[in-house]
């Protein structure tokens, strides 16, 4: 990052209803390697939104549950009335397929707790590179009571549509083409208002849901041999769905099982 970004101070805000989740995170923040964020917490996202009325925030860190107001809709009020803003979605392992599932808030990194600091800081990376192509976040909105739930237009409907047969029927053999002739669209057509909303390809966005289904099952069901978690997230050649598990992870699915056993 060039250093005339790097001078630019940058407010950072993480939201989290858990004490010592909102404070862990707080004191991990590598503040030494960037000096330049400046960083505050709210306990809940009324706190939150009162806090971006009074000084907007360039980069969001929230958790996804929380009571009253959750996390994602948090992001897309965020989303909707400061749409610079970097956002961060911070989530447990059991709610991190569902995390990666909202991309109407158009994050700019997911974050699995408990967060390690490789991951955070390439968050932080992350959010900056979204800030510095954004600009300045939108001055003071209403007040945040006043404010609703941003409506959903066309691209992010289809989006949350394609998402909702991707995570039902992922053991299928899903392709853009199969899914838009389904929604009776053009693959083409599909593909850029998939990429508009979420910023990803479909392909990338299958591929990283099997991937965290096939991690999520390694993990939880140990019985289950490395072809049948394979089958499970819509690989029908075991070797093809190891080659990729590697890709994404750096190791092969039957050595992380036995990392994770340890």
């Amino acid at each position: 990052m060039q250093e005339t970004e790097r001078s630019a101070k940058r407010r950072v805000l993480i939201v989290d209803d858990e004490w010592l989740d909102l404070e862990g995170l707080r004191d991990q923040m590598p503040l030494d390697l960037y000096p330049e964020l400046t960083v505050e917490t709210a306990k809940h996202a009324k706190e939150a939104l009162g806090k971006f009325h009074a000084a907007p925030f360039e980069i969001l860190f929230t958790d996804i549950r929380m009571p009253g107001m959750t996390g994602l809709e948090l992001a897309q009020i965020v989303r909707s009335r400061w749409p610079a803003t970097a956002i961060v979605v911070v989530s447990g392992f059991d709610e991190f397929e569902y995390a990666r599932r909202a991309i109407t808030v158009d994050a700019a990194y997911y974050l699995l707790k408990p967060v390690e600091d490789g991951e955070l800081q390439r968050a932080i990376e992350a959010a900056l590179r979204r800030v510095n192509a954004n600009g300045t976040p939108l001055a003071a909105g209403p007040p945040a009571e006043d404010l609703p739930a941003p409506p959903l237009g066309i691209s992010e409907r289809v989006a949350q549509r394609v998402a909702r047969i991707v995570h039902e029927r992922i053991v299928d053999d899903l392709s853009l083409r199969g899914i838009a002739e389904e929604l009776q669209y053009t693959p083409n057509h599909l593909g850029r208002l998939f990429q508009e909303a979420t910023g990803r390809r479909f392909s990338d966005y299958l591929k990283e849901q099997r991937m965290d289904r096939a991690m999520s099952l390694l993990q939880r069901m140990p019985e289950l041999r490395v072809s049948e978690v394979a089958a499970r997230v819509g690989y029908r050649d075991p070797d093809a769905f190891s080659r990729q598990f590697r890709d994404a992870f750096g190791v092969l699915p039957k050595s992380f099982r036995e990392a994770d056993d340890r």
